[in-house]
């Protein structure tokens, strides 16, 4: 016997369908829902011709309104004409008071054809005087600035973890300074040490205090063999004092991650040579040194000549770390890769503390020398020593799409920066600017040239048509 395919299940189910769909229909048991469905559409169709109706007339009374209180305002500026001697102003209480309809007979003339020019006048005043008001509202507009600076902080904001450096080779040497706890896998030997320490497990390496420092520096060759393959930095890091010195041809910077369980991924290329590894202020079973009264100093300094058995190491930074980073021959490297740029980013200071025993003597000095913002069609040069001034600090700017090494004079980070102000400033003094651009409404979609041209045209308009209103 032959089983049914899948086309007389579809058709059976077909006919269930429709077979229900009768009986909804016609069952009598449905018909008290049914009557309630019909009863309820009708009061819809019922309800919204009266809300329509409603709602025009709450419209006609808010434009009726409006007009009310125009011409108030113009019979108050027409009663101080000289020999005015006009009766009390008529209001329109209706649209139907402002049509001059000839099929109705009319104890009063029209009110727009009796003061027209008058009312053209008023209105000519409102619009002049409403270009001339939005000219002072100042709104929020992007500019830009390029900045030569000997250091610049800033910090990145919530749920957005960015590159900072990438790929910068041929490094002397490394250097890493704060509290942290670090596994190093290789063979260890130094002049403190009997024999050589060759282990397969880890060394565990505890660097305790603020000053501790693991260095990392390639004496074997000419040309540095270590590599700092990438820094990304977590939301809301605080990187502080990122800076260039020429002098002593580094990089530095310090970095704060937003709490202790965040910790800052470091991935370094070590190359094929041994390395020497020197330790301050550290802690460790493995290496520890030979005289005993020396474990445990904090000022206890070692250096060791570590091969490692693997070319890359992972470090995770957790607390305050400051980080230098000899730098190579900048003439035979691509210096300019070495910065991701397009960081998000907020709280952005070109300043850096003075600190003094005192913290009430702390004093803020500019990093800045020099550099010029772009501010709509307008810029602002920026001088050695001067300080950008923003309205807000920590918001306004917004985004560093590039971050250079200048290496020329003068000597420092190249920083573009972007943002949104109503006004910036340059000065000597961040309470006291000496140049500032300021925006208005209208600078948004008119030139500078449109726009002065309007304001001569609107203050003689006011100029002319009020005392026209009043002579007599």
């Amino acid at each position: 016997m032959k089983r049914p395919g899948l086309k007389f299940y579809l058709h059976r189910l077909n006919a269930y369908g429709q077979s229900y769909g009768q009986f909804v229909r016609y069952n009598q048991f449905n018909a008290p829902l049914s009557r309630s469905l019909k009863r309820h559409r009708r009061r819809l169709l019922q309800t919204l011709p009266r809300v329509g109706k409603k709602g025009l007339k709450l419209l006609e009374m808010s434009l009726i309104g409006l007009l009310q209180i125009m011409l108030k305002g113009y019979y108050w500026i027409r009663s101080w004409k000289p020999g005015y001697s006009g009766g009390p102003p008529y209001l329109p209480q209706s649209l139907d008071d402002l049509l001059d309809l000839t099929d109705k007979s009319r104890a009063r003339p029209s009110l727009i054809k009796k003061d027209f020019k008058h009312f053209i006048a008023f209105s000519l005043i409102l619009v002049c005087l409403g270009f001339i008001v939005l000219f002072f509202w100042q709104v929020p507009v992007t500019f830009e600035a390029n900045i030569i600076s000997r250091s610049v902080s800033f910090q990145t904001p919530p749920n957005t973890e960015q590159l900072l450096l990438n790929s910068l080779r041929s490094l002397p040497k490394l250097e890493f300074e704060g509290v942290q706890e670090i596994r190093l896998l290789g063979e260890f030997d130094s002049e403190a040490m009997r024999e050589p320490l060759n282990e397969f497990d880890p060394v565990e390496i505890d660097l305790p205090y603020s000053h501790s420092k693991l260095i990392l520096e390639d004496t074997a060759s000419s040309e540095g063999s270590l590599e700092l393959r990438s820094l990304r930095l977590p939301p809301q890091t605080q990187v502080d004092e990122f800076a260039y010195d020429r002098q002593r041809h580094q990089l530095s910077f310090r970095l704060i991650p937003p709490n202790d369980e965040t910790s800052i991924p470091v991935e370094l290329s070590l190359g094929p040579t041994a390395l020497q590894l020197n330790l301050e202020g550290f802690e460790s079973p493995q290496l520890r040194p030979q005289a005993e009264d020396e474990w445990g100093s904090p000022y206890q300094i070692e250096t060791f000549t570590w091969t490692p058995y693997s070319t890359e190491l992972y470090l995770n930074l957790k607390g305050d770390t400051k980080i230098y980073i000899k730098l190579p021959d900048l003439e035979a490297t691509d210096y300019q890769d070495w910065f991701w740029g397009q960081l998000q980013v907020e709280d952005v200071r070109f300043t850096r503390v003075i600190q003094a025993e005192d913290v009430r003597d702390d004093r803020v000095r500019s990093t800045i020398l020099e550099g010029q913002v772009n501010f709509l069609a307008e810029s602002l040069p920026l001088e050695s020593g001067q300080f950008l001034i923003l309205p807000q600090r920590g918001t306004t700017i917004r985004r560093l799409p590039r971050i250079e090494l200048h290496p020329e004079e003068p000597a420092g980070l190249r920083v573009r920066v972007q943002g949104k102000a109503t006004q910036v400033a340059v000065g000597l003094d961040p309470e006291f600017p000496l140049r500032d651009l300021k925006s208005n409404f209208w600078q948004q979609w008119l030139t500078p040239e449109l726009i002065t041209v309007l304001l001569t045209v609107s203050s003689v308009m006011i100029g002319y048509l009020i005392p026209w209103l009043f002579c007599p």
